[in-house]
């Protein structure tokens, strides 16, 4: 457990400098366009389709240090062929205005997010296998807490690189220090431990049927599906919003992660034993009203040249999403069978992915739609960005309706939960 918190660190290092500002601003500098930028989120998304038959491989061969380091080396060494081959790299124009060097980094994308969705897969079984059940709140808030703050680290630096070197250098230097940071990454699996687990060949149609036929399964596949849909609408156009729209620099962009990076690194634990004592749904019916209108609300009042709200929407960003990630992760485990495990986690993966792509892809046209009904009131500019958010934010706000059909062992009522938290805050938090 603590060499998986190791082998984590060095993962950030790798997904901050291949994925989000890093990521947008090289599509930009090479001409991509909004369908282009929507689509570098989308693509990853859709590769979780793959997690089933990753998870059909792992029935017939359940070895998961081997197929994970496999599946790594595929995934994430690829990286380096934008940070050396001049094919990928424009560097001869200073702005970039076609998008085919765009097409050539979504098939990188594309090539390493299969690989990358098949090992999650394996990976997320494997440690359900390994930490055990009564502590996988404690246990995954530390480990996110603790990668929220190497992600500080790892944006910080990618800001002060992005604005002190020169395109597209800047982004060559990222994209090799990715390639660093997986390489030591991967050296860590062959020595994690690997629970004992016994050959279960079972044919690809039972890999994809089994876990359908679980009813409160299904149902939180609805809740999951929901919600990542919800999600990506507005999510792929967050870093061309602090870019194009209200013209952050990249440390500017930093210092926003940061502060969601120390919300998350004192909040995830304490969320995390929260979820030990009162379970996972109930934690969601809160979290996800504060990532929809709270968060998203914060950044359409931000404005070009006065990035406060953008760095107060960190905070809350930091106190909805290490709730989130770690509840629908654990009630993701809570709600498998055993037994099938690793299937249940492949259809999980599968149906999230189909949502992501799918409000991803719908983003774009919908942007392109909103820039013919943008306007400006006493100075404030609502923009395609303004509407988009606040499609997400509705749709966000209204998960907990999805949500509140699971069944969980331990699980306690919103309103119960509610009224926890506030004692909480009143005894100063002594209960710790």
């Amino acid at each position: 457990m603590r060499l998986s918190i190791w082998e984590g660190s060095a993962t950030v290092f790798y997904l901050n400098w291949t994925t989000g500002a890093v990521l947008v601003g090289y599509l930009l500098y090479l001409g991509a366009t909004p369908v282009q930028l929507a689509m570098a989120s989308s693509i990853p998304a859709l590769a979780q389709a793959i997690s089933p038959i990753a998870a059909w491989i792992y029935s017939h061969y359940p070895s998961p240090r081997k197929l994970v380091t496999v599946g790594g080396v595929l995934a994430r060494c690829i990286w380096i062929l934008p940070a050396l081959l001049p094919f990928f790299i424009t560097a001869t124009a200073a702005e970039p205005t076609e998008g085919s060097a765009a097409s050539l980094v979504l098939w990188l994308i594309a090539f390493s997010s299969i690989f990358g969705a098949a090992i999650g897969t394996i990976w997320t079984s494997w440690m359900g296998s390994v930490v055990p059940s009564e502590r996988r709140g404690r246990y995954f808030g530390l480990r996110n807490g603790i990668h929220a703050v190497v992600g500080l680290c790892a944006n910080l630096l990618a800001g002060v690189i992005l604005d002190a070197l020169a395109r597209p250098y800047n982004y060559q230097a990222l994209f090799f220090g990715a390639f660093v940071a997986a390489c030591i990454a991967l050296s860590t699996f062959p020595r994690h431990y690997e629970p004992v687990l016994p050959r279960q060949p079972r044919n690809l149609r039972d890999t994809f049927i089994v876990p359908l036929r679980d009813r409160n399964f299904r149902r939180f596949l609805g809740f999951a599906f929901y919600w990542q849909f919800a999600v990506f609408i507005g999510s792929v156009f967050v870093y061309p919003y602090l870019i194009g729209h209200l013209k952050l620099t990249y440390t500017q962009i930093a210092i926003y992660q940061a502060i969601a990076a120390v919300t998350t690194l004192v909040c995830g634990p304490i969320w995390g034993r929260i979820a030990d004592m009162a379970g996972n749904r109930s934690i969601l019916s809160v979290t996800t009203v504060l990532a929809g209108y709270v968060m998203i609300g914060c950044w359409m009042l931000a404005s070009p040249g006065n990035p406060e709200m953008v760095y107060i929407s960190g905070f809350v960003d930091g106190l909805a999403w290490s709730a989130i990630n770690a509840a629908i992760f654990n009630l993701a485990l809570a709600t498998a069978e055993p037994v099938n495990r690793i299937s249940y986690i492949g259809a999980y993966s599968m149906v999230t992915g189909i949502a992501g792509f799918l409000g991803g892809t719908l983003a774009g046209p919908i942007l392109e739609l909103a820039a013919k009904f943008e306007f400006t009131v006493s100075g404030f500019q609502w923009s395609a960005f303004h509407w988009l958010f606040l499609i997400s934010a509705t749709l966000r706000s209204c998960a907990f309706l999805f949500v509140k059909g699971v069944r969980e062992t331990r699980s306690w009522s919103t309103r119960t939960l509610l009224r926890h938290l506030v004692g909480m805050k009143s005894s100063g938090f002594g209960w710790r």
